[in-house]
């Protein structure tokens, strides 16, 4: 997250006189993202657990 701030400061994505904005910036793509990321676990797990269901039974 650090990383991408400081990469917004030196590409411009940030305005300078508001600089506590990027964080409120960053931290809410990081939120939306990370949710994101864990649905997505959530179904490979599920996935993975049904596969091993299966080879048991066999």
């Amino acid at each position: 997250m650090l990383v991408f701030q400081l990469f917004g400061f030196i590409a411009g994505w940030f305005y300078r006189s508001n600089f506590w904005m990027a964080f409120i910036y960053v931290a809410i793509v990081f939120i939306v993202v990370y949710f994101l990321d864990m649905f997505a676990t959530q179904k490979d797990v599920a996935y993975i657990n049904e596969k091993i269901k299966e080879r048991d039974k066999l």
